[in-house]
C-alpha cells in the first residue's frame, strides 16, 4: 500500500502538477497555527474538538497564488481538520524531531536536475520515509524552491516540469512532495538563502 501511495505521489510529479489545496499546522512565533493554501474563493472553517474557528486570510489570492488561510489551533485541542483534511496536533514536549533543508530539485540556466527521476531528486521518497518514522515535529532548515528556469528543450529529466515563484511550482518543489510530512507531524518553516520572498505560510 505504501510502494503504491508513493507511486501515485512521484507520478503526480510534475508534470501533471495543477493547483489544489493544501493544508498543514505551522509553528509561530505566538504558537501553532493551521494553514491552508486554497482554490476557493473564502477562507474555509477549521473543525476541532474545541468548536470550530473561522480561518483568517493570511494573503489574498493573487495572479501566482491561491488564497492562504490560517487561524491558531485551540489549546488542548486533540482533533483537527480543516475541508476534510485531519490535521496533525503538536505534543507537549516532542522526542522525535526530524530536521530537514535543501529539498527543491534545481533547475537554473545549465544547472538541470532530473526533477522526474527518483533516484535523481529523491525528496519524495525520503519524505514518505522520514513521515512512515512518526516525526512529533519536522524543522525545514530552508531552501524550498529551486526550479528558477524553465527546463530546456530536450532535457528530459526535467521535461514537463513548472518554474518561477507561484503555487504550481511550490507545489512540484515542496508542498506536494512533502505532502506525507505536512500530515504526519506540525511543521516549522524558516526562511533559506534561496527564497527571494518568504515561503508560502512563513
Amino acid at each position: 500500500m505504501k510502494k503504491l501511495a508513493l507511486s501515485v505521489l512521484i507520478s503526480f510529479l510534475p508534470i501533471t502538477a495543477e493547483a489544489a489545496d493544501s493544508a498543514w499546522v505551522q509553528a509561530t512565533t505566538s504558537g501553532f497555527e493551521a494553514r491552508i493554501v486554497t482554490t476557493a474563493a473564502a477562507c474555509p472553517m477549521l473543525h476541532t474538538d474545541k468548536g470550530e474557528t473561522a480561518m483568517a486570510v493570511r494573503a489574498a489570492a493573487s495572479e501566482n497564488f491561491p488564497l492562504i488561510c490560517a487561524a491558531t489551533i485551540p489549546a488542548g485541542a486533540s482533533r483537527a481538520s480543516i475541508a476534510g483534511t485531519v490535521l496533525p496536533l503538536p505534543v507537549a514536549a516532542p522526542q522525535r524531531i526530524l530536521v530537514l533543508g535543501d529539498t527543491g530539485c534545481r533547475i537554473k540556466g545549465s544547472a538541470l536536475q532530473a526533477c522526474n527521476d527518483p533516484a535523481k531528486w529523491p525528496f519524495p521518497q525520503l519524505a514518505a520515509a522520514a513521515a512512515a518514522l512518526k516525526p512529533d515535529l519536522v524543522v525545514h532548515v530552508g531552501d524550498y524552491l529551486y526550479r528558477e528556469s524553465p527546463c530546456p528543450a530536450g532535457a528530459n529529466g526535467c521535461a514537463g516540469s513548472p518554474w518561477g515563484d507561484n503555487w504550481i511550482t511550490w507545489q512540484a518543489d515542496f508542498y506536494t512532495p512533502a505532502a506525507p510530512l505536512l500530515a504526519a507531524a506540525p511543521i516549522v518553516l524558516a526562511r533559506g538563502n534561496h527564497q527571494t520572498a518568504r515561503p508560502l505560510g512563513v
